[in-house]
């Protein structure tokens, strides 16, 4: 199952990804993507991972700037530090 992570910030993107991989030897992190910019890029030149786990507020705008440009059908996990 291949997984892709859209985090901003470099220590929570590495914990998961390691979660991930340390959950199962079938688990495979594709890519890490730390911004809107890099996530557009990303989704137009690779094809779509089994499972996104992403954070909601980057660096450069939200995740939702990307998935309104590119709506990805896997599975979105959304993962954040805010309660709102």
């Amino acid at each position: 199952m291949n997984f892709l992570i859209i985090e901003d910030e470099y220590l929570t993107a590495n914990r998961i990804k390691n979660i991930v991989e340390e959950i199962s030897t079938k688990y495979h992190v594709l890519d890490i993507i730390r911004s809107v910019k890099q996530g557009k890029e990303w989704f137009k030149n690779n094809q779509e991972p089994d499972l996104i786990l992403s954070d909601i507020e980057l660096g450069d705008g939200n995740c939702f700037q990307i998935f309104s440009e590119y709506s990805p059908q896997a599975p979105i996990i959304f993962l954040t530090a805010y309660n709102q």
